[in-house]
């Protein structure tokens, strides 16, 4: 028994339901950044777009066939059966694929888009052809060489002996594609898939950058320690001191698209009182120093344990303005580091 005679149509389904699948890899590799930059946009909008690149390469990818089938009693291509004895007329005839390099180009290079431009369109012919049924239905192929397609019409003879091959394809007229057509709309959207490649490149790359921070981090024993010294050494003022203790998530390295991270936190204690009077904010900032190890008279300092992360802000103007802050910790241990500034508040204030 001989076996059903095949003929290649088109590489394009293949190529689509590859990219198809990069899109979906690349979906899930970029989703996977989204908790990573939770103050950015970047990565929610590129899987947004990755999705939508999968879903038009599968939908792209099942409309266009691979192979023809010429079965003993029928023609299939893809999902589509055309019984020999529906056929009623096939027409040859050529066609350019120049509007489609010229719109997938120019937009993204103009020198290719030049040199496509240079060239003739019959130096960029396909070979079509086109089957119409007596239901009146139009199916087309095209193929780039000419042994193709005359493989295709010679099948296409023995199962219908009787029918006359006319010259001449309007491609304006609608019809159902079995191969990508190769015009404008195609171009475009091979330009769109081009332009995607390069920004899931771009992007993809800043992937790297995720650990690295503007700053060095701290060890938060260290800086608990630190502060807790400052506790321990700290004589009250006897006074009530209004303050607030705050989180800032790390700046990284490429903050333009990652911003900081999520899993490094710098947190801070200021307390404020522009009506108290110079005299008791003075001894209130001379307490910190004192407490903390400082110079005198010394309006910016680190903590005298370097890796402790901790410095010491006490400038100000009128009233009272002093902060107190870590270093980069671990988000995780910001609860047992904000405990340990409220308690160096609390220490200088009330005690």
């Amino acid at each position: 028994m001989s076996s059903t005679p095949r003929v290649p149509l088109t590489t394009a389904p293949l190529v689509l339901r590859a990219v198809a699948l990069a899109a979906l890899v690349a979906a899930l590799w970029h989703g996977s950044a989204i908790p990573e930059t939770p103050e950015r946009a970047v990565y929610p909008v590129l899987t947004a777009l990755d999705v939508l690149v999968a879903a038009l390469c599968a939908w792209l990818g099942a409309r266009w066939s691979s192979t023809a089938r010429f079965e003993p009693d029928a023609l299939v291509i893809g999902r589509h059966r055309v019984p020999y004895a529906a056929i009623t007329g096939v027409r040859c005839g050529p066609c350019s694929a120049k509007p489609f390099w010229l719109a997938l180009l120019f937009p993204v290079s103009v020198i290719g888009g030049l040199l496509v431009l240079a060239r003739s369109a019959q130096a960029m012919g396909r070979e079509v052809v086109e089957i119409r049924t007596a239901d009146g239905r139009r199916h087309r192929s095209r193929w780039k060489d000419a042994e193709r397609r005359g493989e295709f019409t010679d099948l296409l003879r023995r199962a219908r002996p009787d029918l006359e091959h006319d010259y001449g394809v309007d491609t304006a007229l609608p019809a159902r594609d079995h191969t990508p057509r190769l015009g404008v709309p195609g171009g475009l959207v091979g330009a769109f898939l081009v332009a995607w490649v390069l920004v899931v490149l771009h992007l993809g790359a800043q992937l790297d950058d995720l650990d690295r921070l503007q700053s060095r981090t701290h060890d938060p024993e260290r800086a608990v320690t630190a502060l807790q010294r400052v506790v321990a050494f700290a004589e009250p003022a006897g006074l009530e001191l209004p303050h607030v203790v705050e989180q800032e998530r790390c700046g990284r390295v490429n903050s333009v698209f990652l911003g900081p991270t999520p899993h490094w936190v710098r947190v801070s204690a200021t307390a404020e009182d522009r009506s108290m009077a110079d005299a008791d904010a003075e001894g209130v900032r001379t307490a910190l120093r004192a407490a903390a190890g400082l110079e005198p008279d010394v309006g910016y300092s680190r903590d005298p344990d370097g890796e402790s992360g901790v410095t010491y802000n006490l400038n100000g103007g009128r009233g009272l303005t002093l902060t107190v802050s870590t270093g980069c910790v671990p988000a995780d241990s910001a609860p047992r580091v904000t405990a340990a500034l409220e308690d160096v508040v609390r220490a200088l204030g009330r005690g």
